[in-house]
């Protein structure tokens, strides 16, 4: 991975007003009810990540990422495997799942021209999603769970419209498994599955249906990743704050044109601001935010958020469970103020030891 060899466990500092400001704010979230615990990571592209913690949250804290699973793990596996001349991104879906088109025979002539780069660039035609949990929920053989997921029909035509898809990860996963020969997901693309002696140490998110009072807690939230065993392209990535400052400075600090590649708009569809697995912020928005449009971002359903702007050679990370207890949690009033706190982040300077 791009990332791996990093070390971990960097030692921090920043100016001390600003540092102070964040971290009011941080703890501020918490107890306006906002989420029960997070962490703000500030990382340059050299020198010192700064980290803040609150409700309980700590260096150990293990955060389930959700949709932040789809830049974290799965964008750069198949990025390493494009430099690696394994997958090629303007291949069609066909040639790595033979069945894509004719298991919809109706749409076959549309099937048979999504790419890999159409999956990325969330614009094959695909739903949104499709809840696989409640129609085929005691299903668990992984062979027949993805030929449920090759047959979902197209909404569209290909590259006519971007629609946001957990369904094109999903296929994504399943094509990086058979381009590896291997399960989704070795240990070095980040921790899928914690073991039960980890579970302590991830934050709670959503109450079990069914179970008052109980937790979905080193298990994933998202109900489709949990039907596949917690390894998904979609869903399923656990990490602490550590680990994912670790991840973005080396996205930071890469020179692989390949990466580049990836981080630049793939201006499939008009007025499509998606890149091949990130989004990309409009001018108003990075502006707001005080970054770089060309600065690339994420978020996950839990409550993370990941910025990466390598014009202004800096990221930011934010995590939380705001789906703890339930996701009605998750209230309008999270997102603005999830916003302001990136925004003073990006503007807090570096100080040096």
């Amino acid at each position: 991975m791009f990332w791996k060899g990093f070390v971990l466990g960097l030692v921090f500092a920043m100016s001390t007003v600003h540092s102070e400001s964040l971290q009011q704010q941080l703890e501020e979230g918490c107890k306006r009810g906002l989420y029960p615990a997070a962490a703000l990571v500030l990382v340059p592209a050299s020198g010192k990540v700064v980290f803040h913690f609150a409700g309980g949250a700590n260096a150990k804290t293990r955060f389930d990422l959700a949709s932040l699973t789809k830049v974290v793990a799965a964008t750069p596996l198949a990025a390493k495997l494009v430099e690696q001349g394994r997958l090629d991104l303007d291949a069609p879906v066909v040639k790595y799942l033979p069945d894509f088109a004719s298991l919809v025979p109706q749409q076959s002539e549309w099937r048979s021209r999504v790419t890999i780069r159409h999956l990325l660039a969330h614009c094959a035609g695909l739903p949104a999603g499709f809840p696989f949990h409640e129609k085929y929920g005691n299903l668990h053989d992984r062979r027949a769970q993805f030929r449920l997921i090759r047959a979902v029909p197209l909404e569209c035509e290909p590259c006519t419209r971007e629609i946001y898809s957990d369904l094109g990860f999903l296929l994504l996963g399943e094509i990086l498994e058979e381009v590896l020969h291997a399960p989704l997901f070795q240990p070095e693309c980040g921790l899928f599955c914690p073991p039960p002696a980890l579970h302590p140490l991830c934050l709670p998110t959503e109450e079990i249906p069914g179970h008052p009072g109980q937790f979905w807690q080193g298990i994933v939230h998202d109900e489709n990743a949990r039907w596949l065993d917690g390894r998904a392209g979609h869903a399923g990535l656990f990490a602490t704050a550590a680990e994912l400052a670790t991840f973005a400075q080396a996205m930071l600090t890469s020179q692989s044109p390949t990466l580049d590649t990836f981080l630049h708009p793939a201006r499939i569809v008009p007025r499509s601001t998606r890149c091949l697995g990130w989004d990309s912020p409009s001018s108003e928005y990075a502006e707001k935010l005080h970054g770089s449009p060309n600065a690339v971002f994420h978020t996950g359903f839990t409550g993370t958020y990941l910025w990466i702007d390598r014009t202004k050679g800096r990221a930011v990370i934010f995590l939380s469970n705001a789906v703890h207890p339930h996701r009605s949690c998750k209230t309008p009033d999270f997102f603005a103020w999830r916003n302001s706190l990136i925004a003073l982040a990006m503007d807090t300077p570096f100080q040096p030891l």
